[in-house]
C-alpha cells in the first residue's frame, strides 16, 4: 500500500473517530466550564446541517434550523441555539446568478437535556455563505431554482454546565 493511500486511510479513521466521540461535559456531575468552539455546515437553506463542537466537550451532531432558534442534537443530548440580531451582508451578481453572504452576531445556548441539561453559553457567531440560482427563460435569475448553497457558521464563547 502506498504512502498516500495509508495517509488517506489514517485521515479517514481520525475523522470518523472524532465524529464518534461522545460528549462528556462533566464527570460525575461536577460543574464544568471553559471555551467552546462550534462549526455548523449547511448545504440547504431548509434542511438540517452538521454541527461540530470542540473545547469543554467534543461531539458531532445535527443542527435543525429554526427562525430564531436552532436545535443542536448530539448522540447523548441536545440544546437550543438562540441566534438573534445577526447582521448579514448579502451581495448578488445578476450576470452570474451567484450571491455571497457574510455576517456576525450573538448566540445563546440553553434548554439542554441529556448530557447538556444545564448548558449555558453566550458568544459570537460568524457566517459565510454562497448560493447559485438557475435562470428563467428570459435570462433573469430564478430564485426558486437554487442550484447550489453553502453556509458555514463558526462560533465560540464560554460554556458552563
Amino acid at each position: 500500500m502506498g504512502a498516500q493511500r495509508r495517509m488517506a486511510r489514517l485521515v479517514g479513521t481520525v475523522v470518523v473517530g472524532g465524529l464518534a466521540v461522545a460528549a462528556v461535559p462533566s464527570a460525575a456531575g461536577a460543574a464544568t466550564q471553559g471555551a467552546e468552539h462550534f462549526r455548523l455546515v449547511f448545504s440547504s437553506q431548509t434542511a438540517p446541517g452538521a454541527i461540530f463542537a470542540s473545547g469543554v466537550f467534543s461531539a458531532g451532531g445535527t443542527d435543525y434550523q429554526g427562525n430564531r432558534t436552532d436545535e443542536a442534537v448530539f448522540p447523548d443530548g441536545a440544546f437550543a441555539i438562540r441566534h438573534g440580531a445577526i447582521h448579514p451582508t448579502f451581495t448578488f451578481n445578476a450576470k452570474t446568478c451567484t450571491g455571497h453572504l457574510s455576517g456576525s452576531g450573538p448566540y445563546r445556548l440553553s434548554n439542554g437535556f441529556g448530557a447538556y441539561e444545564k448548558i449555558k453559553s453566550t458568544g459570537t457567531a460568524h457566517l459565510q455563505g454562497s448560493l447559485a440560482t438557475g435562470r428563467n427563460p428570459n435570462g433573469t435569475c430564478n430564485f426558486h431554482d437554487e442550484t447550489a448553497y453553502s453556509l458555514i457558521v463558526v462560533a465560540s464563547g464560554p460554556v458552563s454546565f
